[in-house]
């Protein structure tokens, strides 16, 4: 048997076995390209993909890849995708993804220790941690337990920088950054694999460590399989492939709502204090928000873990609490953590913006606070809008009755504005067209993800507000950090991590909008509308809209590069975070808070 109930560790022979046994289906090949090819006009970013430019320097041609996969006959089912997830993570855009079906689900492979990074001198180096998964060291044993705390001198014969480093760029979906990518990597997916996400590792890891007896040793170390949870289901079988379960069937997007499941599901955050800990009182614990204090009362913390609350009207009332806090204690200094923020509501990003101008921009328009968008122009989109019917409840649902026509900054008329855009040179498509531009409304409540703002009762100058970010701030945090840059008035940002001597940017998989497949069936004509994938897996979400930077406007924000003002030395991103709060606090000098 195949299938695993509640246990932590089954045994890896048989897990590979049966992944190795899944066969391949060449209907499942065929379907999910199709499938594919039928949504990548769709993709915003696809024709741009065929050669970026630079920084970014990516040139990918997604239909050519496809058709080689589709003329490729795989050993196994496995073999094709990770085909597909390699296809993919060349992107390097968390919004346009690829999982795997359900069989490779609630399962990962990992080494025995987590990955530590530090400064040794002027050296960043990395030793071997704690446990990568709870209860591995018992499942490995104490000769191997033993080695924690030894420092890493190469993975596999290199140094240990590059061996992540290199992994982060071929599988690694998060970042164009090779900086964010690689603090995402050694956050987990580099040492635990969710084999549903990224690859499927069978060969021992080769280490030569040095312990304090300061003689280089060489271990090599195999992969364990393991469930997700203890109380996970693993179920590696050709019907676990196609079963659909009510989550899995067509759904419509949010409109209002864009981020990135990779984040969510492998970085929530257990590295908030929930507690009084050292220098930092915990003032209040709200998820995705929390406040701290330093205990000589000069700096505050707001640590915002997502912009995706579970309840926006709670999350609004707590954002307005924490102003308040601000100004009772008043401040001298306000330290941002967006730290691993994958996104969420698009006009909590750009509300925290408007928040930190004091009065700038509370009472702006929309095409002040926010930032133009477009679309990809499709036939069945433009088709969809001009015959479909106008009352049409997924206009709401995907917050398109949101959308501003940039010159009367009235809603667009649905019928013919992407109709209405430009031709150009995208990429090497040189007839590339796109629908005129828009901006978002975030000044109603008509909306879900919308608050009513207050103007606070304190301001920060710019260089008492300092936002700490890993790069791996995407998504709807990516907004934000785009337009805050844009202003560059209202806070000074530090890059946290990375690696050593090579840049890193503040932000990654730029704003935009996210949709799938049974959005755009709500829009299109019946004849046109897309057939699901034959299995359940596929890209399940894709980049629908794009957003621009709000200073380079003819620039998608995705290859809008920005680095930081500062660089902080922390990577442990899993730990406290008090020595980079401390960090943080140490960068500003003696002023008074403002009030309003």
């Amino acid at each position: 048997s195949c299938v695993w109930t509640g246990i932590m560790f089954p045994p890896t022979d048989e897990v590979t076995a049966c992944i190795q046994n899944v066969p391949f289906n060449a209907s499942w090949r065929d379907g999910t390209v199709s499938t594919i090819k039928a949504v990548l006009p769709s993709y915003v970013l696809a024709d741009i993909l065929t050669n970026t430019g630079p920084p970014a320097n990516i040139a990918v041609n997604l239909h050519d890849a496809l058709d080689e996969i589709r003329q490729t006959e795989y050993h196994r089912d496995i073999d094709m995708w990770l085909t597909f997830t390699r296809l993919f993570a060349s992107l390097h855009d968390a919004h346009t993804v690829i999982t795997k079906p359900k069989a490779y689900s609630n399962l990962v492979y990992t080494q025995p220790f987590k990955l530590v990074v530090k400064m040794v001198g002027n050296e960043q180096k990395v030793f071997l941690g704690a446990e990568a998964v709870p209860g591995i060291f018992q499942e490995v044993g104490q000769k191997i337990a033993s080695l924690t705390g030894s420092e890493v001198i190469s993975i596999d014969g290199v140094s240990p920088i590059t061996a992540v480093n290199d992994w982060a760029t071929k599988w690694n979906q998060i970042s164009l950054d090779q900086g964010a990518r690689f603090n995402n990597a050694i956050k987990g997916p580099y040492v635990t694999r969710q084999i549903d996400r990224y690859d499927f590792p069978t060969e021992p890891m080769r280490y030569v460590l040095r312990s304090s007896s300061s003689v280089p040793v060489s271990i090599d170390i195999s992969w364990r399989a393991a469930a997700r949870t203890p109380d996970s289901t693993i179920d590696i079988s050709v019907s676990r492939c196609t079963v659909k379960e009510k989550t899995d069937l067509l759904t419509t997007s949010k409109g209002f709502i864009h981020q990135t499941s990779i984040l969510l599901d492998d970085q929530r955050d257990t590295t908030q204090l929930h507690s009084s800990t050292g220098e930092w009182v915990l003032e209040s614990d709200t998820p995705p928000l929390s406040m701290y204090t330093s205990k000589d009362g000069t700096t505050a913390v707001m640590k915002l873990t997502s912009f995706s609350p579970d309840n926006v009207s709670d999350y609004c009332m707590n954002m307005d609490k924490a102003w308040e806090l601000l100004e009772q204690k008043a401040v001298n200094n306000l330290i941002i953590d967006v730290l691993g923020n994958g996104g969420g509501y698009v006009c909590l990003g750009y509300d925290l913006v408007r928040l930190l101008s004091g009065e700038t921009l509370i009472d702006a328009r929309p095409d002040k606070y926010g930032a133009p968008y477009d679309l990809h122009w499709v036939p069945e989109l433009s088709k969809g809008l001009r015959l479909g019917d106008q009352q049409n409840p997924a206009y709401h649902e995907l917050g398109m009755d949101s959308w501003l026509d940039p010159l009367k900054l009235s809603p667009v008329n649905l019928s013919d504005f992407v109709d209405r855009g430009s031709t150009g040179l995208r990429g090497k498509v040189t007839d590339s067209r796109y629908s005129s531009r828009f901006f978002l409304d975030c000044s109603t409540d008509e909306f879900e993800g919308v608050c009513k703002l207050r103007k606070p009762k304190i301001s920060f100058p710019k260089e008492r507000v300092l936002v700490l970010t890993d790069g791996t701030c995407g998504s709807t945090c990516s907004t934000f950090m785009h337009k805050l840059q844009a202003e560059g008035k209202y806070a000074k940002v530090a890059g946290v991590g990375g690696i050593k001597l090579a840049p890193l940017v503040t932000s990654s998989f730029a704003g935009g909008f996210t949709s799938n497949i049974g959005s755009l069936n709500k829009l299109f004509a019946e004849e046109d509308r897309i057939q699901d994938f034959p299995t359940n897996g596929g890209l399940k979400q894709f980049a629908w809209a794009e957003l621009y930077d709000p200073e380079y406007t003819s620039t998608p924000g995705q290859y809008a590069y920005r680095e930081p003002d500062i660089r902080l030395d922390f990577w442990d991103f899993g730990g406290p975070l008090n020595s980079l709060y401390d960090m943080a606090k140490a960068t500003f000098s003696v002023n008074n808070a403002v009030y309003i």
